[in-house]
């Protein structure tokens, strides 16, 4: 089920690499790697990616001794970053903050700005986290990228000792404009002289875009591949921390599936029964909506629950997880009592003093509330299907029953 990372595309951009990878160029995507996952499980549905710029000083230049994270004693990181959710830019762009003297630390940059995280009473972060979203809306304003990092690593002035610059990304830049720019322009413009890739991009907007944009501005572009043991442990780590991204971006033959028919009374029948199966053994894949999550309100009946869903906020680790979960089982029990809040009141039911007219129209208002709960939950299990190119196979309860096939063989 995985994505190839062969570093071969066509001739006019061609990922392969010609030069060796050094231990210390592992050492460095190494690094990317553990800054990647600050973010993992919190971008979706964009990958989780981490970026370190290393400047290596020319041999004369006398060497760093003040940097924990360099490995080599004549290079410097001067700048790294994570994504932190999808809608803001990515790793790179962060490590470049931090590079040209935007913002002190990209890493604490990036986190200011992670849509889990709630306002806090420091001062200085709140600062922070305002000063980064102006330097965000520069950046995706006109000229936004060369405003911000505009030939930072190509001038000559009597402070700069000439070193190159390296940019170690865990997954090649993109190279196309989302709701932010593409990274490989911002790195092109910023004056990388190299870019170390830990996997290329199986999005079909970029797949070997971003090396063939890079290249072509004579940026040196290497692929960390499965050439020696420690460079394919390095490979495979990068791989597997955008695997479930990997998977949903991938073409797949059997994309247009459709459910109306490959789920029929039988095969419905057959999810069910194997769901009661698998919860009395206890094999069960289940997960349930956070407790402080968004919610659906049902309290208004004359209120479309169909407009009400699609406005519905869904927490982005919480959809990772259960993304996840449906790539390893295709069978996933999802407990959404959480996502509907109704009417807590009990109607009218204490105007009535007849005691069987009071009981009867309690039970009403049970049945009533139950009945909008239950709806309520089809309805948010209808769009968290959707999202996912899922199924919902069951709506019992406070429970639905998502199903999505796995990646063919």
């Amino acid at each position: 089920g995985k994505v190839s990372n062969s570093p071969v595309v066509d001739s006019n951009c061609n990922t392969k690499s010609g030069n060796q990878l050094s231990s210390t160029d592992l050492r460095y995507m190494s690094l990317a790697l553990r800054h990647a996952s600050i973010g993992k499980g919190g971008t979706y549905p964009n990958p989780a990616v981490g970026c370190v710029l290393v400047k290596t000083h020319h041999d004369d230049a006398p060497p760093s001794t003040d940097d924990d994270d360099a490995p080599d004693g004549r290079d410097s990181v001067i700048g790294q970053g994570f994504h932190p959710a999808a809608g803001m830019p990515h790793a790179e762009v962060f490590a470049l903050l931090a590079a040209c003297g935007h913002v002190d630390d990209g890493i604490e940059a990036a986190k200011s700005v992670m849509i889990a995280r709630a306002p806090s009473e420091d001062n200085n972060e709140n600062e922070l986290r305002h000063s980064v979203k102006k330097l965000l809306e520069t950046y995706a304003s006109e000229n936004g990228t060369s405003k911000l990092f505009g030939n930072a690593f190509t001038s000559d002035t009597d402070d700069d000792d000439g070193g190159k610059v390296t940019a170690y990304v865990t997954l090649e830049p993109c190279c196309h404009y989302g709701q932010t720019p593409p990274c490989a322009l911002a790195l092109k413009v910023a004056g990388v002289s190299r870019v170390v890739v830990g996997y290329r991009d199986p999005n079909p907007r970029v797949d070997g875009g971003g090396v063939k944009l890079l290249r072509e501005a004579g940026v040196q572009v290497d692929i960390v591949d499965n050439g020696t043991i420690e460079g394919s442990k390095v490979a495979n780590q990068c791989a597997d921390i955008v695997s479930c991204f990997a998977k949903r971006i991938a073409p797949r033959s059997d994309s247009d599936i459709d459910y109306d028919v490959l789920v029929n009374g039988a095969k419905r029948r057959g999810l069910r029964s194997l769901k009661e199966r698998m919860v009395s053994e206890g094999t069960m894949a289940e997960i349930s909506w956070p407790n402080r999550g968004s919610f659906l309100d049902t309290s208004d009946e004359s209120a479309n629950l169909h407009d009400l869903v699609g406005e519905l906020k869904i927490d982005a680790r919480w959809m990772e997880q259960l993304d996840e979960a449906l790539w390893k089982n295709e069978l996933v029990l999802m407990r959404l009592g959480n996502a509907i809040k109704g009417s807590k009141k009990n109607g009218s039911a204490g105007k009535n003093n007849n005691a069987d007219g009071i009981a009867d129209e309690l039970v009403l208002a049970k049945l009533g509330k139950a009945v909008s709960k239950k709806r309520g939950v089809k309805v948010v299990a209808n769009r968290i299907a959707s999202d996912l190119g899922a199924h919902v196979a069951q709506v019992k309860g406070h429970t639905a029953l998502l199903y999505r096939p796995g990646l063919p063989p």
